[in-house]
């Protein structure tokens, strides 16, 4: 296929989309959809505002338990940010979860896993 009908079907079907965002940093060598809940919530500028109401800057060293525990302690604080508003719309209605505990933010990561477009047995689905 040449460039010029790649670029036309490109723009055919970022048109196509109900909704898109004209400012995200898409790598290519990266899954581009979320694999987990994670990289969801870890959006920059979300992730930002969780660390402001406490929310570490390592989270990888945590164990799932523990990252978990701090990210509701966070969420729950920067309730009245924009952020946090869209994070809870994502999960309400791509997701059908709202997060409010543990239990949904496993909940949320099983659906996230569920929609992912690749071999869910190629990896853990404890990898919250």
């Amino acid at each position: 296929m040449n460039s010029i009908r790649k670029k036309d079907r490109l723009w055919e079907e970022i048109l196509s989309m109900p909704v898109w965002d004209t400012h995200t940093h898409l790598d290519e060598s990266l899954h581009i959809s979320a694999q987990n809940f994670f990289d969801i919530v870890h959006y920059f500028w979300f992730k930002r505002e969780l660390q402001a109401a406490g929310y570490p800057a390592n989270t990888d060293i945590l164990t799932e338990e523990e990252r978990i525990e701090v990210f509701i302690k966070a969420f729950n604080a920067t309730r009245n940010t924009y952020w946090n508003w869209t994070v809870r719309r994502i999960f309400i209605d791509l997701y059908n979860v709202e997060i409010t505990d543990a239990k949904s933010i496993k909940e949320a990561n099983e659906k996230i896993y569920d929609l992912a477009d690749h071999n869910l047995n190629t990896r853990s689905r404890s990898s919250v």
